[in-house]
């Protein structure tokens, strides 16, 4: 049986040229870093990711490179230094292509390292 691609079947052509894409993903595997994953339309999807210190009510995530077009979305969670919650509230603010504020609401965490995951193309 034979798959398809948008609706026509696939080849060994279309299965080789996806592998080769594929074999030239571009990632750099570190406590920060982002990897570049080809796809056939040219805009290759993209997650990064890292860690940063909390530097009070609005902590500044700047990206190594900006994404090229686009941002889906921005994740971030607090690390804490003990068992205990942060009992606050937290999220992304001012998303851009170059980077994201985190809004520390309750300021109990602020100060904390930060891990972050962005997606974009």
């Amino acid at each position: 049986m034979q798959g398809t691609s948008g609706g026509h079947l696939v080849n060994k052509t279309y299965v080789d040229s996806v592998a080769s894409s594929a074999a030239s993903t571009v990632a750099t595997i570190a406590g920060t870093g982002q990897i570049s994953i080809p796809n056939s339309t040219g805009n290759n999807l993209i997650i990064k990711w890292g860690q940063t210190n909390g530097s009070g009510a609005l902590t500044q995530v700047t990206f190594a490179s900006a994404f090229p077009n686009a941002i889906f979305i921005a994740l971030d969670a607090p690390v804490m230094n003990t068992a205990a919650s942060s009992d606050g509230q937290f999220g992304v603010y001012d998303l851009q292509l170059t980077g994201f504020k985190i809004n520390q609401a309750n300021k109990s965490a602020a100060t904390n390292p930060w891990c972050w995951l962005a997606i974009g193309y």
